[in-house]
């Protein structure tokens, strides 16, 4: 039996391929781009990077063990993940290397299934790779395929079941159809164990699928018995994970709403589209390349944005919070200093790059989607140059309802704690679909160059940013390989974030962290400086009750520490300024610092 969107399908297949390189060749080249831009950036280093240290730790316990223990600090359950890394840590050492090593594999798998999406949605191979390319080589995917962290294969997850779904649209009989769904949504409640937001795909896209489905003989009681095993093996996933020890549970709604959080929510949704448009924006700087044919309507339109965003602007400059809307607006992956130096160690770093350079991002970024968001707005029907495959009808049931509930599921955070910047693939990933297809079906069949030449971009920036952060993480080993010599254990200094929770880890096993619940009376409340204004302020040490610093390893001089017998230790950035240094202070005798 055949589908309602057969028809559909039929001439999906006959999208005419681009010049050069052509069909599967392009998925090929991109995952590639992607292993290779991990591995120019040398990414070795053995200590914790962001909060990879807890994941790494779990994953190394269970190839010694064969058991899933937690330790304090991961909500995500992590699920396959863990047994995943830690195939890699039997087959090449216990090392934080060999672990995050497991990433690459599932980076370049993300790779592939988002280049295979683009084309079944009806792009062209030259869309779709732009699409994939923008996609994978941005700092912030990069980044995180080359630590142990769960977004990736969280965003894998969610990426397979959109692709199990195109296929059962695309089946020619209720067999396949069948065979589609169920791969879609049992394989999502597996794969979406990494990362609670993954099961997404079960709950929401498969359903949609269902009903783009409905008129086929079967498909609605067959998506409803798939959602309802997946409700209950989600359920019984979630209520397992609830009952182990050192596991933190996180609520949504954490306190009620006033007027302060109503503000910080819709300051942190705005921080969150401006960090969509910026990873977006090879794309919609397309728009650029047709500035020269835009109407007069067109150009009304573009003046009168920018006009707006200037005035924005000057009031934000008179007022003195200029600085604080500028890209970054983010953080976690890329910060003011690189990417993932937040953390690293006590202080802060210069920016790599200063003042001027983020607002010229900042101005490339509201000129390319102002040109896009004019350029659409003004479009002419009667103007279209090419019909996609697949209908725009098919995608918005498909993608939109799953970014409204990923949207939502970020609210809360926004609202009482915060989100970053690695919560937004998934955001990303539909946004590049939609703006994709409006581009090859309103302007043009073809990509143009600019939007290349800003992927290169990314691609460098991915490359040198990952450079100077793993070189830091090895200047940071060499320093703590000194005090350690010198007769101080790593309890008697601060490392910086991930040094310190895997000293914590080593020493109890689990993070001393007030959201323990099982089991009871594991929390040590820690005394501390909480002068969150002053340059020494430390708040991880509250979660690391080992550790009795004499010492701080510290990325610049510290007035309130004092001087030491250590020398600094340097070593090269391909970023600006090209040479940095960390230091060792004393902190003082007395005091909540030094417990």
């Amino acid at each position: 039996m055949r589908g309602p969107l057969t028809r559909e399908v039929r001439r999906a297949e006959r999208v005419r391929p681009s010049r050069g390189i052509s069909g599967p060749w392009q998925a090929w080249l991109c995952v590639f781009l992607l292993a290779i831009c991990i591995f120019a950036a040398l990414p070795f280093a053995e200590i914790g990077i962001n909060d990879d240290w807890s994941y790494i730790f779990t994953a190394q316990t269970f190839a010694r063990t064969g058991h899933l223990a937690f330790n304090g600090w991961a909500a995500p359950i992590l699920g396959w993940m863990v047994p995943w890394g830690a195939l890699f840590a039997r087959l090449f050492g216990m090392s934080f290397t060999a672990v995050r090593l497991s990433m690459v594999p599932l980076g370049m798998l993300c790779a592939a299934c988002f280049w295979a999406v683009l084309r079944r949605f009806g792009l062209n191979a030259a869309h779709a790779t732009c699409g994939t390319l923008c996609f994978v080589l941005s700092p912030l995917f990069t980044g995180m395929t080359a630590v142990f962290l769960s977004d990736v294969p969280g965003v894998l997850s969610v990426l397979l079941c959109i692709y199990c779904c195109q296929r059962a649209i695309e089946a020619a009989t209720l067999r396949s159809v069948a065979v589609w769904l169920a791969l879609a949504s049992l394989g999502n409640v597996v794969t979406g164990s990494v990362r609670q937001t993954s099961w997404l795909g079960a709950l929401v896209v498969v359903p949609c699928c269902g009903y783009l489905l409905r008129k086929r003989r079967g498909v609605v009681l067959l998506t409803a018995v798939l959602w309802v095993l997946s409700v209950v093996g989600i359920a019984l996933i979630v209520d397992w994970f609830n009952h182990q020890p050192y596991v933190p549970p996180e609520k949504l709604i954490q306190g009620h709403l006033t007027g302060a959080l109503l503000a910080q929510l819709m300051g942190q949704l705005l921080r969150g589209a401006l960090t969509v448009l910026l990873l977006v924006v090879p794309v919609t700087a397309a728009a650029l390349y047709g500035i020269r044919g835009f109407s007069r309507q067109s150009w009304y339109r573009c003046c009168l944005i920018l006009a707006g965003v200037l005035a924005l602007l000057v009031v934000l400059k008179y007022t003195g919070h200029l600085s604080d809307w500028l890209p970054p607006w983010l953080s976690a992956i890329m910060d003011t200093e690189g990417i993932m130096h937040g953390g690293s160690a006590v202080g802060a770093f210069g920016p790599p790059m200063g003042l001027r350079w983020r607002e010229g991002i900042a101005a490339a970024v509201i000129l390319a989607s102002v040109a896009f968001l004019a350029s659409a707005s003004t479009y002419d029907t009667g103007k279209r140059r090419a019909e996609l495959p697949v209908s725009a009808r098919t995608v918005r049931i498909l993608l939109l309802p799953l970014l409204i509930c990923y949207v939502g599921l970020l609210l809360p955070r926004a609202t009482f704690d915060c989100i970053y910047d690695r919560y937004l693939l998934i955001p990303v990933a539909i946004v590049l679909v939609f703006l994709l297809r409006w581009h090859q079906e309103r302007m043009n069949e073809a990509v143009p160059a600019i939007s290349f030449v800003l992927i290169v971009v990314f691609g460098l920036v991915s490359v040198l940013g990952l450079h100077d952060l793993f070189a830091m993480n090895r200047a940071h080993v060499r320093i703590a390989r000194e005090l350690e010599l010198a007769g101080t254990p790593r309890t008697q200094f601060f490392g910086g974030f991930g040094f310190d929770g895997w000293t914590q880890l080593e020493a109890s096993g689990y993070m001393n962290n007030p959201l323990i619940q099982r089991p009871a009376g594991v929390y040590h409340r820690v005394q501390f400086d909480d002068d969150s204004s002053s340059p020494c302020y430390y708040s991880f040490q509250r979660f690391t009750p080992v550790i009795h610093a004499r010492y701080a390893i510290v990325k610049e001089i510290l007035p309130c520490f004092g001087p030491s017998p250590f020398a600094p230790v340097s070593y090269r950035t391909w970023l600006p300024p090209g040479t940095r240094h960390l230091y060792v202070q004393t902190l003082p005798t007395s005091g909540p610092a030094a417990r």
